[in-house]
Protein backbone atom coordinates (compact mmCIF):
# COMPACT_ATOMS: atom_id res chain seq x y z
CA UNK A 1 0.00 0.00 0.00
CA UNK A 2 1.21 3.47 -0.87
CA UNK A 3 -0.23 6.68 0.52
CA UNK A 4 0.18 9.74 -1.67
CA UNK A 5 -0.52 13.05 -0.04
CA UNK A 6 -0.28 16.70 -0.80
CA UNK A 7 1.09 18.70 2.14
CA UNK A 8 -0.63 21.84 0.89
CA UNK A 9 -4.02 20.13 0.71
CA UNK A 10 -5.92 18.02 3.18
CA UNK A 11 -6.36 14.84 1.19
CA UNK A 12 -4.52 11.63 0.60
CA UNK A 13 -4.82 8.99 -2.05
CA UNK A 14 -4.30 5.40 -0.95
CA UNK A 15 -3.08 2.99 -3.61
CA UNK A 16 -3.40 -0.63 -2.55
CA UNK A 17 -3.28 -2.51 -5.85
CA UNK A 18 0.26 -3.28 -7.04
CA UNK A 19 -0.58 -2.55 -10.68
CA UNK A 20 -2.05 0.84 -9.77
CA UNK A 21 1.01 1.63 -7.66
CA UNK A 22 3.34 0.81 -10.56
CA UNK A 23 1.26 2.74 -13.10
CA UNK A 24 1.23 5.76 -10.77
CA UNK A 25 4.83 5.75 -9.59
CA UNK A 26 6.58 4.12 -12.56
CA UNK A 27 4.54 5.13 -15.57
CA UNK A 28 7.56 4.56 -17.86
CA UNK A 29 6.94 0.83 -17.39
CA UNK A 30 3.67 1.29 -19.29
CA UNK A 31 4.43 2.78 -22.72
CA UNK A 32 1.13 3.61 -24.40
CA UNK A 33 1.94 1.62 -27.54
CA UNK A 34 2.21 -1.60 -25.48
CA UNK A 35 -0.45 -0.94 -22.85
CA UNK A 36 -2.93 -3.55 -24.14
CA UNK A 37 -0.28 -6.28 -24.30
CA UNK A 38 1.12 -5.32 -20.89
CA UNK A 39 -2.36 -5.33 -19.36
CA UNK A 40 -3.11 -8.73 -20.88
CA UNK A 41 0.08 -10.28 -19.47
CA UNK A 42 -0.52 -8.67 -16.06
CA UNK A 43 -4.07 -9.97 -15.90
CA UNK A 44 -2.96 -13.47 -16.88
CA UNK A 45 -0.20 -13.52 -14.25
CA UNK A 46 -2.50 -12.01 -11.60
CA UNK A 47 -5.13 -14.68 -12.25
CA UNK A 48 -2.81 -17.66 -12.59
CA UNK A 49 0.06 -16.90 -10.22
CA UNK A 50 -1.37 -14.80 -7.40
CA UNK A 51 -3.92 -17.22 -5.93
CA UNK A 52 -1.92 -20.34 -6.71
CA UNK A 53 1.29 -19.09 -5.11
CA UNK A 54 -0.65 -17.99 -2.02
CA UNK A 55 -2.33 -21.39 -1.71
CA UNK A 56 0.96 -23.26 -2.05
CA UNK A 57 2.82 -21.00 0.39
CA UNK A 58 0.03 -20.91 2.97
CA UNK A 59 -0.07 -24.71 2.88
CA UNK A 60 3.62 -24.79 3.69
CA UNK A 61 3.71 -21.92 6.18
CA UNK A 62 0.58 -22.85 8.15
CA UNK A 63 2.31 -25.88 9.62
CA UNK A 64 3.13 -25.90 13.35
CA UNK A 65 6.90 -25.81 12.81
CA UNK A 66 6.52 -22.44 11.05
CA UNK A 67 4.02 -20.75 13.40
CA UNK A 68 6.75 -18.68 15.07
CA UNK A 69 8.13 -17.44 11.74
CA UNK A 70 4.64 -16.67 10.42
CA UNK A 71 3.78 -14.81 13.61
CA UNK A 72 6.94 -12.73 13.40
CA UNK A 73 6.30 -11.91 9.76
CA UNK A 74 2.63 -11.06 10.25
CA UNK A 75 3.17 -8.93 13.33
CA UNK A 76 6.29 -7.00 12.36
CA UNK A 77 4.34 -3.73 12.06
CA UNK A 78 1.60 -4.22 14.63
CA UNK A 79 1.03 -3.11 18.17
CA UNK A 80 2.34 -5.16 21.06
CA UNK A 81 -1.13 -6.43 21.97
CA UNK A 82 -1.86 -7.47 18.36
CA UNK A 83 1.45 -9.28 18.24
CA UNK A 84 0.77 -11.15 21.48
CA UNK A 85 -2.77 -12.10 20.44
CA UNK A 86 -1.69 -13.29 16.98
CA UNK A 87 1.14 -15.39 18.39
CA UNK A 88 -1.32 -17.04 20.80
CA UNK A 89 -4.02 -17.54 18.15
CA UNK A 90 -1.92 -18.98 15.29
CA UNK A 91 -1.62 -22.32 17.05
CA UNK A 92 -5.01 -22.17 18.75
CA UNK A 93 -7.22 -22.48 15.70
CA UNK A 94 -6.28 -19.51 13.51
CA UNK A 95 -4.10 -21.58 11.16
CA UNK A 96 -6.73 -24.32 10.93
CA UNK A 97 -9.45 -21.73 10.32
CA UNK A 98 -7.42 -20.11 7.55
CA UNK A 99 -6.86 -23.50 5.93
CA UNK A 100 -10.56 -24.31 6.09
CA UNK A 101 -11.79 -20.89 4.93
CA UNK A 102 -9.42 -20.84 1.94
CA UNK A 103 -9.65 -24.58 1.14
CA UNK A 104 -5.94 -25.06 1.65
CA UNK A 105 -4.65 -28.59 1.99
CA UNK A 106 -1.99 -30.83 0.48
CA UNK A 107 -4.19 -31.62 -2.55
CA UNK A 108 -4.96 -27.98 -3.41
CA UNK A 109 -1.32 -27.06 -2.81
CA UNK A 110 -0.21 -29.73 -5.27
CA UNK A 111 -2.67 -28.41 -7.87
CA UNK A 112 -1.32 -24.93 -7.21
CA UNK A 113 2.25 -26.06 -7.69
CA UNK A 114 1.29 -27.66 -11.00
CA UNK A 115 -0.34 -24.40 -12.13
CA UNK A 116 2.74 -22.39 -11.14
CA UNK A 117 4.92 -24.74 -13.18
CA UNK A 118 2.50 -24.41 -16.10
CA UNK A 119 2.71 -20.60 -15.95
CA UNK A 120 6.51 -20.77 -15.82
CA UNK A 121 6.48 -23.01 -18.91
CA UNK A 122 4.26 -20.50 -20.73
CA UNK A 123 6.52 -17.59 -19.75
CA UNK A 124 9.58 -19.59 -20.84
CA UNK A 125 7.92 -20.19 -24.21
CA UNK A 126 7.21 -16.46 -24.53
CA UNK A 127 10.89 -15.72 -23.89
CA UNK A 128 12.20 -18.50 -26.15
CA UNK A 129 12.43 -16.17 -29.17
CA UNK A 130 15.39 -14.38 -27.57
CA UNK A 131 13.60 -11.45 -25.98
CA UNK A 132 14.80 -10.25 -22.59
CA UNK A 133 11.37 -9.14 -21.38
CA UNK A 134 7.83 -10.41 -21.83
CA UNK A 135 6.94 -7.22 -23.68
CA UNK A 136 9.94 -6.48 -25.87
CA UNK A 137 9.61 -5.17 -29.41
CA UNK A 138 13.31 -4.74 -30.14
CA UNK A 139 14.72 -6.42 -33.23
CA UNK A 140 16.20 -9.87 -32.63
CA UNK A 141 19.48 -11.02 -34.14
Amino acid sequence: MVVLGDKTKSHEVVLSDSTTILKTLCSALYPIEFIDEITSVEQYLDAHLGPTVRCFLYNELLRPQYYSSVANLCTSNTSLIESIVFKQMIGSGLADGMRKAMTINDDTALLSLEEVRNVFDIVSDMLSDGREYLIDRRERM
